[in-house]
């Protein structure tokens, strides 16, 4: 909710919602456990990853991303490692270099994390509105200051 938060805060009206913006995937492309078991909300596991990366990497080639937005460690190293799987010979169909923002995990338990890197939680979100909001600019949809 802080991300979507972060994006309705930037008040474009061409943006309204994350998915107007984004293309939004995970990492692992199936829940790790059933939503009543507490070990539900976790970071995937190295195995988990391995398993679903090729789908990580299609994804990378079909959609060519220039900016490629991550939300926690995990997602940021698997981001990276997907890159460096993607086809290198003949016309290479990911861009050479996107260029990747990354963001700590919004999630309650990693705040003592996000700390680290903002003042506080009010200045975490308020960074991911600016880096929305230049995004939005750089996309040509401009933004209102709401």
């Amino acid at each position: 909710m802080l991300i979507r938060r972060a994006l309705r805060a930037v008040g474009s009206p061409r943006y309204a919602d994350l998915e107007d913006l984004f293309y939004i995937t995970d990492v692992v492309k199936c829940h790790p456990a059933p939503s009543r078991n507490e070990a539900s909300n976790r970071s995937p596991r190295r195995s988990e990853i391995d398993t679903c990366l090729h789908h990580l990497v299609r994804e990378l080639e079909v959609l060519r991303p220039d900016v490629i937005v991550t939300f926690g460690k995990v997602a940021a190293e698997a981001i990276r490692h997907a890159l460096e799987l993607a086809p290198k010979g003949g016309v290479r169909v990911v861009p050479p270099e996107p260029e990747i923002i990354a963001f700590p995990h919004p999630s309650p338990r990693n705040q003592v994390t996000i700390r680290k890197h903002y003042a506080s939680m009010e200045a975490f979100a308020q960074a991911m509105t600016d880096t929305f909001r230049a995004l939005i600019g750089r996309l040509g949809g401009g933004s209102s200051h709401a």
